[in-house]
């Protein structure tokens, strides 16, 4: 009942405001000279106020029409003075979660609904789960053989490369004694031939643009890492065809020979 008559006084208000306006707006009509602009500016201001008075009129004939129906602004048949009780039950409620004493959920019409975050149409809609930028990589187990190869780099297809696994003769003579000439160490070639790896891992634009991590970043990383396992996998066990070929996969007792036609 309250709200209702709050409203109506403020229309009982402001209707000798827009009267007093009218009036004024005629007076300074019939006073000022007769000009078609000024008569004209003068008519529009009459409008303007003649509108916002009927539509206030409007407003407060609706009002007291429902203010008149039978059980209007008694809220489910409350008084004033229970309607205050709601509403300071309601501000001690919202402060520290209690209701006053003797006030109890579900009385005098009173009802306590909680919000909680389990439900997502209580509230859990509201509590929204945070995605970290941490992401846990799984470790995969490789072979650390690059980190202490002999890097060569070449423009060509293949490198032939020297190999020196022998060592010249010697032997004990006596004071002054000369036992001739004695062998020399032999040398082989070793062909590498250069090999190539591959990976072609595609995203679209828009996984580009709008990721929440830094995808092209992660994905380099990622075929970064595959390369060096695939070639430490080759360098140790590799057969040599398309691919390296392993040091395990040599014989034991390897001779200069050999080298010229096996090839990592």
């Amino acid at each position: 009942m309250s709200d209702f008559a709050e409203i109506k006084g403020l229309v009982e208000k402001i209707n000798p405001t827009l009267t007093e306006l009218r009036s004024e707006v005629d007076a300074l009509k019939a006073s000022a000279p007769k000009d078609v602009v000024t008569e004209e500016k003068h008519a529009k201001m009459a409008e303007a106020v003649t509108a916002q008075m009927e539509a206030l009129q409007a407003k407060q004939a609706k009002l007291e029409a429902a203010m008149n129906r039978p059980g209007a602004g008694e809220a489910k048949g409350m008084d004033a003075e229970l309607e205050q009780k709601h509403r300071d039950a309601f501000k001690q409620y919202m402060a520290n979660g209690t209701l006053p004493e003797g006030f109890k959920a579900g009385s005098e019409g009173v009802e306590v609904k909680s919000m909680s975050t389990d439900v997502n149409p209580d509230g859990g809609y509201l509590v929204r789960p945070e995605l970290s930028d941490t992401i846990i990589t799984r470790v995969f187990e490789t072979s650390p053989l690059r980190q202490v190869a002999n890097v060569e780099r070449t423009g060509a297809k293949s490198i032939d490369i020297l190999i020196d696994d022998q060592e010249a003769a010697a032997r004990w003579v006596g004071e002054g004694a000369s036992g001739g000439q004695t062998d020399t160490p032999q040398l082989a070639q070793k062909v590498i031939a250069a090999h190539k790896i591959e990976a072609d891992p595609r995203m679209t634009t828009e996984m580009i643009e709008d990721s929440y991590l830094d995808v092209e970043a992660w994905l380099s990383r990622k075929v970064a890492d595959k390369f060096a396992r695939t070639q430490n996998t080759a360098f140790v066990t590799g057969d040599g065809v398309g691919k390296p070929r392993g040091f395990l996969t040599y014989a034991a007792a390897a001779t200069a020979g050999t080298y010229e036609r096996n090839a990592i």
